[in-house]
């Protein structure tokens, strides 16, 4: 179904810099969260958007790309006007993106998130190029609170 355009506000750019330059120092800081696979974190982030993709399905880099792409668009353009949208603009957008080995851990994350009452889009591809049509490639989880998105994507990896 084509929904058309539409305007997401992604705040003012000062104060989206200023933020961005706050949580870099923040990482400088010692004792802050390291930026290494083995332990990376979003550090002071109320609200995110956490991306999960299928590493089984050996897609391109561009292709990847687009899956998430897919599935960010999906997630706004579905909880536009709710407060947790709201929440995740003000905060910048933050977006995390992880991985699962499979497509049965893919319909495990999505249906832990839906349980627990978090918004959730699973992209399925058009089979254009790389995968067969309707191949689920990803979900998205959110946005919502960062502590309840963890809850249930906390043990993936990134990707």
């Amino acid at each position: 179904m084509w929904v058309g355009p539409r305007l997401v506000r992604h705040g003012d750019p000062l104060t989206q810099a200023r933020r961005v330059r706050r949580c870099a120092q923040d990482l400088d800081a010692p004792g802050s969260p390291s930026l290494r696979p083995d332990g990376v974190t979003v550090a002071s982030v109320a609200s995110k958007l956490v991306i999960v993709l299928r590493a089984d399905l050996d897609m391109t880099a561009g292709k990847i790309a687009a899956q998430a792409a897919h599935a960010a668009v999906a997630a706004a353009l579905a909880t536009t006007g709710t407060a947790a949208f709201q929440e995740w603009i003000d905060e910048g957008q933050p977006k995390v993106v992880l991985r699962v080995d499979s497509l049965e851990d893919l319909q495990a994350v999505a249906h832990a998130a839906a349980g627990a009452g978090l918004h959730v889009e699973v992209v399925e591809d058009a089979g254009r190029t790389q995968v067969e049509p309707g191949t689920p490639t990803c979900c998205s989880v959110g946005p919502a609170e960062s502590a309840e998105i963890d809850l249930i994507t906390g043990a993936l990896r990134l990707l």
